[in-house]
């Protein structure tokens, strides 16, 4: 990984793509989903906390950007901490 960004090697800037993939994607979902959770609330019907409802695409949907959120944070987090670590070196 020779390549450049900036005249810095990529991986000086990997952390720093991740953590702002992480911040992205949480910044989707709250604008997306504002009233999350969504959760089933009967039969084949699916209700946010304001007890709006939703369609099953929209419910596999909501899971799927949770599923995401959940696997990249901690990801993020120590992206977050090797960024920190570098700054006090």
């Amino acid at each position: 990984m020779n390549e450049t960004i900036s005249g810095k090697p990529f991986l000086h800037w990997l952390p720093h793509l991740v953590l702002a993939w992480c911040i992205g994607w949480m910044g989707y979902g709250f604008v997306t989903y504002p009233h999350a959770p969504i959760k089933p609330c009967g039969d084949n019907a699916y209700c946010d906390k304001r007890h709006a409802a939703y369609t099953e695409a929209e419910y596999e949907a909501f899971r799927r950007w949770q599923t995401i959120l959940f696997v990249s944070w901690p990801f993020g987090i120590a992206s977050g901490y090797l960024i920190r670590r570098k700054r006090q070196r």
